[in-house]
């Protein structure tokens, strides 16, 4: 069977272009990009210790914030 590998070109493109992707929606949140990944983990009721489940959700901002929410036993 043939491996497949990305053409090398492409290859590490999304990596290279996420920090452009949260800039951008920092300036057009005009800058509560923050405030409103917190208020999408309170809307979602994430409490300490809980799992959370992110799953190609973007450059992974809100995972982290949710992260931080449930804590080391999460």
């Amino acid at each position: 069977m043939e491996e497949k590998t990305a053409a090398p070109e492409t290859a590490g493109t999304v990596i290279h272009w996420a920090w452009r992707y949260d800039l951008m929606l920092w300036v057009i949140s005009m800058g509560r990009e923050g405030a409103f990944r917190q208020k999408q983990v309170d809307l979602a009721g994430i409490v300490a210790g809980e799992s959370v489940l992110d799953v190609g959700c973007g450059t992974g901002t809100l995972a982290i914030a949710a992260k931080r929410r449930v804590g080391p036993a999460g």
